[in-house]
């Protein structure tokens, strides 16, 4: 039973056909091969070994979602204290207008939203 797809069945057909016609050739052919399943597996192996060297394990994925979730959500609070403290700052902003200026457009425009 193989495993091979029918294209790679398919070339090792037709590699077999070849040297059965060619026999002179099947040596300089199997070394050829042979050079070239060797270089695959020196470079999966190199691929194979970064990958591992490189992979976070599970648990330490898990460790840095949660720092950056708390990292982002005392981002966020900040952001709300700051929005609330500017929402203070244009509420004293938006009186002192009134009180010192009030032919400005915006202390005009106040009095015909209210």
């Amino acid at each position: 039973m193989t495993t091979l797809s029918l294209p790679y069945q398919f070339e090792i057909e037709r590699l077999k056909r070849y040297l059965q016609k060619h026999p002179e050739q099947a040596a300089s052919l199997a070394i050829a091969h042979f050079y070239d399943y060797l270089e695959l597996v020196s470079q999966y192996q190199k691929l194979e070994k970064n990958f591992h060297q490189s992979s976070v394990t599970p648990t330490s994925r898990y460790t840095k979602l949660q720092v950056d979730y708390v990292e982002l959500l005392r981002y966020c609070i900040q952001l709300q204290t700051e929005c609330v403290n500017l929402r203070e700052d244009n509420q004293a902003l938006k009186k002192l207008i009134d009180i010192f200026a009030p032919d400005l457009p915006l202390a005009q425009e106040k009095g015909r939203n209210e």
